[in-house]
């Protein structure tokens, strides 16, 4: 499902559900899909430590004394290192040992250039220093502790929940606001933009086949099918009024129930698909062509029709 992330049309898609539990539904299964395709041990490691660090971070913040003699030595410490620094860059000789020192310890491709570019190193240090006495302060601050610990919770209960079953009820409430997205940027499509409807069948009839499961996919969940349904008519509706399906019978219900199958077909390239109708003894049988190849076929009962007999779908 990490797919959403990419389905829902870049920056603008997906800044509509930052900062909601969605989005952290969504960002939870891109690190999962990440971290299962990719023997990446500096990251994973990466992603242990920082979660450790907030658990423990989280666990000064139910000691609110424990927390603030934390903070209050964490702030000088940061003050020494200011101080040593400052000392540093006053003087040449600490300098250049500094300089000596550093690269004694680095690897060669990491080995500061100059002393001049080790001064840039330390004001950069220096700054970074500051900034962490600044958030000292605040944390000292009664306002500042109850929305530090609230955030900390929310990251570390985040950070916590990477690696547990994504919910049916996730799956939906993430497949709805695709559907509620994919919807709005349908209904303003026009002649100029049209070919971006042709993006949005391929996006649609995607995402229907991500798997939930090994035996189910998303197209599969009952609770989706009203909204999936309601989605699809749109699009057909939307694909004839701009020519680039065929009108092929005056009946909006069974238009319907002969073009839904594009959704579920394995077709590939869905500019192929020729569909051929026969109607006897009140059944329609539509059948549809990957080209020349039979792919799929579909019986339809019904009283009385006027249909064309074979078309291409795509104009």
């Amino acid at each position: 499902m990490y797919q959403t992330l990419i389905l829902l049309n870049g920056r603008k898609g997906i800044n509509k559900i930052k900062n909601s539990d969605l989005y952290d539904i969504i960002s939870r299964m891109a690190i999962e899909k990440y971290i299962s395709t990719n023997e990446d041990e500096e990251y994973n490691k990466k992603f242990e430590q920082i979660k450790e660090e907030k658990t423990e971070r989280l666990k000064l913040f139910d000691n609110k004394k424990e927390f603030l003699d934390k903070v209050t030595q964490e702030k000088k410490d940061y003050t020494k290192q200011i101080e040593k620094i400052d000392k540093t860059l006053n003087n040449n000789e600490l300098l250049k040992k500094e300089y000596y020192d550093r690269n004694e310890k680095l690897p060669n491709k990491e080995k500061i250039f100059s002393v001049s570019y080790l001064v840039g190193i330390l004001d950069k240090e220096r700054v970074d220093l500051i900034d962490k006495i600044e958030e000292c302060n605040k944390l000292i601050l009664p306002k500042e502790f109850v929305e530090q610990k609230s955030k900390l919770e929310k990251e570390t209960k985040f950070l916590n929940s990477i690696g547990e079953k994504i919910s049916k009820e996730e799956i939906v409430e993430l497949t709805r606001k695709f559907i509620e997205i994919a919807t709005s940027k349908i209904k303003i499509i026009n002649e100029e933009s049209k070919l971006e409807l042709v993006r949005w069948i391929y996006k649609i009839r995607y995402y229907r086949y991500v798997p939930i499961s090994l035996e189910k996919s998303v197209k599969d969940i009952e609770e989706l099918k009203i909204d999936f349904r309601n989605l699809i008519k749109l699009v057909i509706k939307k694909a004839q009024q701009l020519k680039i399906w065929d009108i092929f019978v005056d009946d909006e219900k069974l238009t319907y129930e002969i073009l839904k199958e594009v959704f579920d077909t394995k077709i590939i390239c869905l500019q192929n698909i020729n569909i051929q109708c026969n109607y006897e003894d009140k059944i329609l049988i539509a059948q549809y062509y990957d080209d020349n190849v039979i792919e799929s076929s579909l019986k339809i009962h019904i009283d009385e029709v006027k249909i064309k007999r074979k078309f291409k779908l795509f104009l």
